[in-house]
């Protein structure tokens, strides 16, 4: 009985650096299209804090003054927790990076419905990455949608 064995030759650095521009440019088209973006409520908060949520990251752009942010982005697979508050009117929303030692960040005055969407999508991207998930191969909408139906499972 002959044994066939079966060599895999590595990829060639031409094939490589095909592969990678692929990949590149997929992460450019639809990495940067945002999922969702909430903003905090005016009077309440007079310089408005925005946060946006795509495929890759969380980002808080937070003005304090006129022509003054700061603009802070959180990996996704870097999310330890999320959690809301809630009162009468508005919801603030907690975040836990563990990117950071631990930071956690809060944003306060956001409508309640907001801040409960966004808390959904984050954590059906959380158990997602848990998962092993995929998430650049599915559309916008129907990735929006698993994401809640996910988050809120997790209830």
């Amino acid at each position: 009985m002959t044994e066939i064995n079966t060599v895999q030759t590595p990829p060639t650095p031409q094939q490589v650096k095909v592969k990678n521009q692929k990949k590149l440019t997929q992460l450019e088209t639809v990495s940067t299209r945002p999922l969702l973006v909430i903003q905090t409520v005016f009077p309440f908060r007079f310089f408005p804090c925005t946060i946006s949520l795509d495929r890759q990251k969380l980002t808080i752009s937070d003005t304090f003054f006129f022509f003054s942010k700061e603009v802070e982005n959180y990996l996704a697979k870097d999310i330890v927790s999320v959690s809301t508050t809630e009162d009468l009117l508005f919801g603030s929303l907690s975040i836990v990076s563990g990117q950071r030692i631990n930071k956690e960040v809060t944003i306060t005055h956001l409508w309640k419905e907001d801040a409960r969407r966004l808390r959904r999508m984050v954590e059906g991207m959380l158990i997602a990455a848990r998962e092993g998930i995929d998430l650049m191969q599915i559309s916008d909408q129907e990735l929006i949608a698993k994401l809640e139906e996910i988050g809120a499972a997790k209830m």
